[in-house]
């Protein structure tokens, strides 16, 4: 028997990645069990949701806020200095199951976010004011210094301006690529919808942006569509993108098949029992209780009506439907909404 046998893997093997998962999964459970998290109260019900970490491979994300600390210490009031401390505590635990099952907590890579999040009235949105950090070993960054997470470059504020440009870099660095490239065009066909796309489109599906912003990733794309199909690089984008029923190619554009993967992520997880799923309900019931009227806010003009919502996933969702030209219509069982008391009542907003 080979003396290696059962010494890991190679760096950068296709088989590391699947097995450290494997390893790590029971850790990640671990720390779920035992650390402090993140706790959601839902508006109606009173159900308490809680978050305590996700993992993307290697690259984990913990949460805790003051109503998870209060709800694990029974103590209603909960200061600054004790949320950070837990938090210290938190990643303390994960460091110690990572230790036991071989690994290593790598600080220098490690930061935190410390902020809560309030109404602004002057500027009818929501600012965060950051808490203050203390002396402690993971450095705190500012709350709009996105950095990757997950596998987006992300920040608190919900600025998704650094992955967009990362993005654009990144179809940049492709559409170079695949002019130089000595494939045939059914090869760079496969490349571009297998590869390319996916590897641009992954972390836009939960990235904040204006339709415009997008303009200059979906060229790139669209040109590189032309490129394999054997097109001019000038193509009638119309006709590209076009359905066959009006004489097009019926190729999606970048933004649609973004569009397409928003509502796909929205549906998947709007119909499971999961935290995700509680966390978008809660969502959907505060920005119908923003809107302030009878009417299910997605069926809604948006431009009417964004004013009174503050932005979220849904709210994101609804505005890029609607310059779709795209209605989502729940059905009555699906979500909560405001209903009349008596025949004689009216909404504020109507």
């Amino acid at each position: 028997m080979d003396d290696t046998t059962g010494q890991g893997v190679l760096q950068g093997s296709s088989s590391a990645c699947p097995i450290y998962i494997l390893n790590s999964n029971i850790s990640l459970s671990a720390c779920q069990k035992t650390a402090v998290g993140a706790s959601f109260a839902h508006p109606i019900s009173g159900e308490i949701t809680t978050d305590v970490a996700v993992q993307f491979v290697d690259d984990t994300l913990q949460f805790v806020n003051a109503l998870g600390v209060s709800n694990h210490s029974d103590n209603p009031s909960v200061s600054d200095e004790e949320l950070l401390q837990t938090a210290a505590h938190n990643t303390q635990l994960w460091a110690n199951y990572l230790w036991v099952s071989g690994g290593n907590l790598n600080l220098s890579k490690c930061f935190h976010y410390a902020f809560c999040p309030y109404y602004n009235y002057k500027k009818s949105t929501t600012s965060y004011s950051k808490l203050r950090s203390g002396n402690h070993q993971i450095c705190s960054l500012p709350l709009d210094d996105a950095r990757r997470t997950l596998g987006v470059v992300m920040a608190p504020d919900g600025s998704g301006k650094t992955q967009l440009r990362v993005s654009n870099a990144k179809a940049k660095e492709f559409y170079g690529k695949s002019l130089n490239a000595s494939m045939s065009p059914k090869a760079k066909w496969i490349a571009i919808t297998t590869v390319i796309k996916p590897a641009i489109l992954y972390p836009l599906v939960n990235t904040f942006f204006k339709e415009k912003d997008i303009k200059a990733i979906d060229s790139l794309t669209s040109r590189m569509n032309c490129l394999a199909l054997g097109l001019n690089r000038n193509f009638p984008r119309a006709i590209l993108h076009g359905p066959t029923l009006l004489g097009g190619i019926k190729v999606p554009s970048l933004s649609q098949k973004n569009t397409k993967d928003r509502i796909n992520y929205f549906f998947y997880n709007i119909r499971r029992t999961s935290s995700l799923s509680k966390k978008f309900d809660v969502s959907i019931i505060y920005t119908q209780i923003e809107i302030g009227t009878f009417q299910r806010f997605f069926i809604l003009p948006y431009a009417q009506y964004r004013h009174l919502a503050t932005i979220s996933y849904c709210v994101h969702l609804w505005q890029e439907l609607e310059l779709k030209g795209l209605v989502l219509k729940p059905a009555t069982n699906v979500a909560w909404y405001p209903s009349l008391l008596s025949s004689q009542d009216i909404s504020i907003m109507e």
